[in-house]
């Protein structure tokens, strides 16, 4: 026997030592924090849940599921109620240490003695020798000399084993900081805590080597700080700072702001921190969150209360009353399940040597992460208007790249523009922006970036944009969006290479506004993707693109260009929810053939905002049956309000019209049956947010066209 315990090893706790004894100021110190702790998480969970519960039907949420951005919002409630369990198992915890400290009267993690349980050990009946071995078979595991105990012989085995686990997912989390947010000092905190974790487990050891208890409780701690920041002050960081651009009004954040290159990059890359994007990302947040957990039960486990000093001098001395309460808590205690005493492995000299081997492991892995973290240290690129540091990059990495012809004087050439492109690292270019290049010749260059997600011309001529160059689903597969604003093209055409027979076919979002395209090519249908949102505005069509038919837009907006006729065969497009016609020179709706048209029901919403139509025709009464016309500032409008006023009794279409060529609602006077088909509220009449643009990006004042009412 006494060589064993000359060879078992350090990490084995001594028999007298059953927690770390705090003073009572201490101990409610530590009390309290723990309390706060469980409110912490208990409101941060509870207000998640809450979140998803209510997001579901929003515009963010809207929004979210256009860009793919985290899980469809049909999964939104069972993550509320993984939240919710979650905040329920912190109220329970928070719960049970304040009816504990009502139970035993001064403040207690726990409210019952073990020996409670222990008399269920003779209880002969069924349910009785069933929880008897329930709280046998957790004990075992979970209690204090179970093998995941903190008196456990294998406390440091296990510690070992659940510092290399959580390491290995800090230090993913912090490879996606580095290459996703390009807040440095938010990598630098995230990666400082990582190292001095990875350190304080040998340096820990080292110091309070004879204090074992008190060494496990300080690692706990470290575990549950790392934890803690990972699941909570994340988050709660990245969430702040977009607090102030939240609008409660729409339910989102506003519209313009999704336009916007350095904030839209922003938040795509750090918003995967924000919002659970998969189920092996929630897996990862749950082991996170059951870390936290564990480590603060743990903790709880280990602090004791040393008991007070007696104010009279008669009795024992206060050293022997310590030590008396130290016995007393070893007899008093006891635990009544089989508990795991050291083995013959764990007092081996091999299992102090792996010890060691592992502390020197995390040393060298936390400098390997430090050195990571200071090479990929950003090399200032002067095209790049964001730069994030992936450890592993080699060249600059920039997730917002710029060509802005006109700081760097030149022209657009491929020769102009190949020397900047040449510089980053292809792999983390996300979007891209040209500005002001009244020369565009569009490099081959740009199939390099194959992770492009977003493409934007703006203030540009397109010379030359051929099929070297094109956008293809070879090198831009996941594109997701294109823009062309205040751009021109050769013959007001679209170039070959935005016309590749290999177009991309995840592109979801085409916006045009202000150009000088005037028609589409026949063949579009074989190349665009269908159930796209596409938007013409302010560009030189005088016709209606039947091409579009075939393109089958989910959103189309031609509003602003030369048409004089509306497109009745917008109607008998497969799949097209919503239809803008505003601030076209339309006079009539009237068509050559009405019975003729045809309306498949799919479309919900027209809006011919800023146009001369004084009239619904027959023809669209099937569509006023499930949708509203929007004519703000039309004359149709002008006549509804002179109705509501009093000062006219019917419309004036119907002293010129055949009745059978009206819609029913031209011919009633009942308000309630006309707001049903008509509105007359303000909409915008450009999708795209050009006032909003050329704040951001134009080298001089533009005017403002079409400006909301104020």
């Amino acid at each position: 026997m006494p060589r064993q315990a000359k060879l078992a090893p350090s990490a084995a706790p001594r028999k007298r030592e059953r927690g770390v004894l705090l003073s009572p100021l201490k101990f409610s110190i530590a009390w309290f924090g723990l309390l706060a702790l469980h409110a912490l998480c208990f409101g941060y969970f509870l207000s998640v849940s809450r979140v998803y519960r209510g997001l579901s039907g929003t515009y963010l949420a809207v929004i979210l599921d256009f860009y793919s951005l985290g899980m469809p919002s049909t999964h939104y409630p069972q993550l509320s109620k993984i939240h919710l369990a979650i905040a329920c198992l912190h109220a329970i915890l928070a719960g049970v240490m304040i009816i504990s400290s009502i139970v035993r009267r001064r403040l207690a993690f726990y409210p019952f003695q073990r020996r409670a349980a222990k008399r269920q050990t003779h209880d002969r009946t069924l349910s009785g020798a069933l929880m008897t071995q329930t709280y046998g078979l957790y004990a075992f595991f979970y209690g204090r000399h179970g093998i995941f105990g903190v008196e456990s012989p294998y406390f440091d085995l296990v510690l070992v084993a659940r510092e290399c686990l959580d390491m290995t997912m800090q230090s993913y989390q912090a490879y996606r900081l580095s290459r996703y947010v390009p807040r440095l000092w938010l990598n630098r905190v995230y990666v400082a805590l990582l190292v001095i974790s990875c350190w304080s487990m040998p340096l820990i050891h080292i110091v309070y080597k004879r204090q074992i208890m008190l060494s496990r409780l300080l690692l706990l701690f470290g575990n549950a700080l790392l934890d803690l920041f990972s699941t909570i002050g994340l988050a709660v960081i990245l969430l702040t700072s977009y607090y102030k651009d939240y609008d409660s009004v729409v339910g989102g954040f506003p519209r313009e702001y999704w336009y916007n290159d350095e904030w839209v990059v922003n938040f795509f890359n750090e918003f995967q921190f924000v919002l659970v994007v998969s189920w092996m990302d929630l897996l990862s947040r749950v082991l996170f969150y059951s870390g936290l957990v564990v480590a603060v039960e743990n903790m709880k486990e280990l602090l004791r209360q040393a008991p007070t000093k007696k104010k009279s001098s008669v009795g024992p001395s206060a050293s022997f009353v310590t030590k008396t309460f130290t016995k007393a808590n070893a007899v008093a205690q006891p635990e009544i399940a089989p508990t795991v005493q050291p083995s013959s492995i764990s007092q081996q000299p091999s299992h102090r040597r792996f010890d060691r081997v592992a502390h020197c492991v995390f040393v060298v892995w936390g400098l390997v992460v430090l050195g990571l973290h200071l090479h990929a240290k950003a090399q200032l690129v002067p095209q790049c208007l964001m730069q994030v540091r992936p450890w592993t990059a080699t060249q600059p990495t920039c997730v917002l790249l710029a060509m802005d012809c006109h700081i760097n004087d030149v022209r657009g050439h491929e020769d102009d523009i190949n020397p900047y492109w040449e510089l980053v690292d292809p792999i983390t270019v996300t979007r891209i922006v040209i500005r002001h290049c009244p020369e565009l010749h569009m490099p081959p260059t740009i199939q390099r970036f194959n992770h492009l997600d977003t493409l934007k011309l703006y203030n540009t001529t397109v010379v030359d944009w051929s099929d070297s160059a094109a956008l293809t689903k070879q090198h831009h597969p996941v594109i997701g969006s294109l823009f062309a604003i205040r751009t021109n093209f050769t013959g007001g055409q679209l170039p070959p290479g935005l016309a590749s027979r290999y177009f991309p076919q995840t592109v979801y979002d085409i916006e045009f506004s202000v150009t000088n395209l005037h028609t589409l090519p026949d063949d579009l249908d074989t190349k665009w993707p269908r159930g796209a949102t596409l938007y013409i505005e302010l560009s030189e069509f005088e016709r209606f693109p039947s091409v579009l038919t075939r393109v089958q837009p989910l959103y189309l907006s031609l509003a602003a260009n030369r048409l004089t006729e509306f497109p009745v065969e917008t109607l008998q497009t497969e799949g097209l929810n919503f239809l803008t016609l505003a601030a076209n020179p339309l006079t009539t709706l009237d068509v050559k053939s009405p019975s003729d048209v045809k309306d498949v029901g799919t479309v919900s919403r027209i809006m011919l905002m800023e146009t001369n139509v004084s009239s619904l025709p027959q023809w669209l009464e099937s569509f006023t049956k499930r949708g509203r016309v929007n004519l703000h500032n039309a004359p149709l409008c002008t006549y509804l309000q002179e109705l509501e006023a009093g000062t006219r009794t019917h419309f004036p279409a119907v002293e010129t019209t055949p009745p059978e060529e009206l819609a029913s609602v031209m011919l009633t006077s009942d308000l309630t049956a006309i707001s049903k088909a008509i509105s007359c509220k303000y909409y915008t009449i450009l999708l795209y947010p050009l006032m909003y643009e050329d704040q951001w990006s134009a080298l001089t004042p533009q005017p403002v066209l079409f400006p909301p009412p104020t």
